[in-house]
């Protein structure tokens, strides 16, 4: 005759499977605590914590569920495999939980198995420790169906747990109880699983019984069921006492940290409530506004600005407030009344997604700004004398050639000759006013769309070199489209006019210029111009006989007539470039145009 235990009180059965739930979720609470800690001490107490409780847990319910149970027969437990089984329990859970703090897939696929071995084993070697004058045996299918229960509500439950541990991130409590959930029920429910798998056969009442040396009843077993929940509790008590003073180490910890960088920071930093009224200050900002911290306790930080950028600050506030960090210029004043400029990081407290106040950094850049206008003050002195030497030296030549003469004039007779040589020289001078007077114009262009090989092509001819000399610089015989270039038709063709007459004067007769018009791969046009000045000509003309630049002391342009042809390209969306090569000094000049889809030789 084969006996199933088939009659359960229920209420200590709805109470072993309670016990379990709450075991699960204090051990994983406790293992997520030593999992954030690296102090090996606090570690290995949370670790042996949570280790201790999930299989105290796991021997509560397995006994209160075994109490929930009548046999009909007396029953009584081996005392050594009694308690071996709740030194497996926790061994097992302790080696659970230690594979579980530093995870990988590996550590999380050996933490499933080993905390459903904890459950199986601890359930097996409890049966194994009645003793009854029944002889134990076990059906094949639920026996296998209990451990692969336990398994597999094991990994369920610390799957959450894997991933938020490979993320960085915490558990909220809705997982937290999902997976107290699944490993409670990996618990009772192989419990109960592995109950129906075990079968009572009835045999000698001597032979079984007596070969257990020390035995404990029911009553027995209660009791230290109860005294094992009152160490659990201890230990649970101990974890929070400790919990606690952790907490209060790492506050005060905290607090003298941020004391000591608010105290001691360099920069203003000010403290900010919900409605924009100051509650700290550093002493810093006593240092550099000269207000004290009773002064500005509970004021409005827009009460120490400028006027002129108090709406430009209330933009930036609105914005923090909103919880987007800003970063922005603004000018104090000082307590004496000197304007204080200051770069200001405000930074939104957020606390359950509502902004509480803001931070302020502060960081003092008058001496910046004073440094920078000095700077800019005398960069603009040296372009001004830059500029001044430039002007001298390209009307000095003409000037001079025009006293000479004019004193020649005076003792000698005049001849035509001498008057159309003078007016030649003024027309030049002219022509270098009209460049300087065209560079500082500020009206308006009139802008147009142009033939831009119209327009090259006639100042060419202006300045008497051939047309034949423009060259066309992609492959022979195919052709450039025809272009457009919308430009200030009279400022664009004067540019040409006076870059052709440079080149024109400054060439030597053996190495005519080598002018050309492309189109390059970015669809601007490119002019180039290829030429030298002398026969061992090197560029070096570029820093001395044409000038030094008047506008700034970089390399973009050289000379009235190149600085202005620089400044007109940049003016027109395009570029001037001068290099020295190999022989000689080119210039390319690049501008945007509308290629039409006609094809013109040039």
């Amino acid at each position: 005759m084969e006996l199933h235990a088939i009659e359960y009180h229920v209420p200590l059965v709805v109470l072993s499977v309670v016990v379990s739930i709450v075991m699960a979720y204090v051990s994983l609470e406790l293992a997520g605590r030593a999992s954030s800690w690296s102090m090996t001490g606090y570690h290995h107490f949370w670790l042996f914590s949570s280790a201790s409780s999930m299989g105290i847990g796991i021997w509560l319910m397995h006994f209160i569920g075994m109490l929930a149970q009548h046999y009909g027969q007396p029953v009584h437990y081996d005392l050594f495999k009694t308690v071996s089984s709740l030194f497996i329990a926790v061994g097992v859970s302790l080696i659970t939980f230690w594979l579980m703090c530093n995870v990988n897939t590996t550590r999380y696929l050996l933490s499933g198995l080993f905390m459903g071995a904890a459950i199986a084993s601890m359930h097996y070697t409890g049966i194994a420790a009645i003793v009854t004058s029944s002889r134990i045996v076990y059906l094949p299918v639920p026996f296998l169906l209990s451990i692969l229960f336990a398994v597999v509500f094991s990994y369920m439950a610390l799957f959450k747990f894997y991933q938020a541990k490979k993320q960085t991130r915490p558990i909220n409590v809705p997982w937290k109880l999902v997976n107290a959930l699944c490993l409670g029920a990996a618990v009772s429910g192989m419990h109960y699983v592995g109950n129906y798998a075990t079968v009572f056969v009835p045999g000698s009442e001597t032979g079984h019984m007596s070969s257990a040396a020390y035995t404990m009843n029911l009553s027995f077993l209660a009791i230290a069921g109860g005294l094992s929940g009152v160490v659990l509790a201890a230990l649970l008590f101990l974890g929070v006492f400790l919990d606690r003073r952790i907490t209060i180490e790492r506050s005060v910890i905290s607090s003298l940290r941020w004391n000591a960088l608010f105290e001691h920071h360099p920069d203003m930093l000010f403290s900010l409530d919900f409605k924009g009224r100051i509650t700290m200050t550093n002493p810093a900002v006593t240092k550099l506004t000269g207000y004290t911290v009773e002064e500005l306790h509970g004021s409005e930080l827009l009460t120490l600005l400028v006027p002129e950028d108090r709406d430009h600050f209330k933009i930036f506030e609105s914005q923090t407030y909103r919880g987007i960090p800003q970063n922005y210029n603004i000018r104090a004043v000082h307590k004496a009344g000197a304007v204080i400029h200051l770069n200001m990081t405000a930074i939104p407290v957020i606390n359950q997604d509502k902004v509480i106040g803001v931070h302020l950094i502060g960081k003092d850049l008058t001496d910046q700004m004073k440094s920078e206008e000095k700077l800019k003050k005398a960069e603009k002195l040296a372009v001004i004398g830059n500029l001044a030497a430039g002007i001298a030296h390209e009307i000095r030549n003409p000037l001079t050639t025009v006293k000479g003469l004019v004193q020649f004039m005076r003792t000698k007779p005049q001849k035509p000759l001498h008057y159309e040589t003078i007016l030649s020289e003024v027309s030049h001078i002219e022509s270098i006013v009209t460049d300087f007077l065209m560079l500082a114009a500020s009206s308006p262009s009139q802008y147009e769309w142009v033939d831009l090989k119209a327009l090259i092509l006639k100042a060419l001819e202006r300045t008497g070199i051939p047309a034949s000399k423009l060259l066309q610089a992609d492959e022979p015989g195919s052709g450039l489209p025809s272009s457009s270039v919308f430009c200030d038709p009279i400022k664009l063709g004067r540019v040409f006019n006076r870059l052709f007459m440079e080149v024109s004067d400054m060439h030597t007769d053996e190495s005519p210029p080598i002018i050309s018009l492309s189109r390059t791969a970015g669809g601007q046009a490119e002019l180039s111009i290829w030429f030298r000045s002398s026969p061992d000509d090197s560029g070096n003309w570029m820093s001395h006989a044409a000038g030094e630049l008047h506008y700034n002391t970089k390399e973009q342009g050289t000379g009235v007539v190149f600085m202005v042809a620089y400044h007109t390209c940049i003016e027109h969306g395009g570029n001037l470039e001068m290099a020295a090569e190999a022989g000689g000094t080119s210039i390319q000049i690049r501008l945007p145009v509308n290629w039409h889809d006609m094809s013109a030789a040039l």
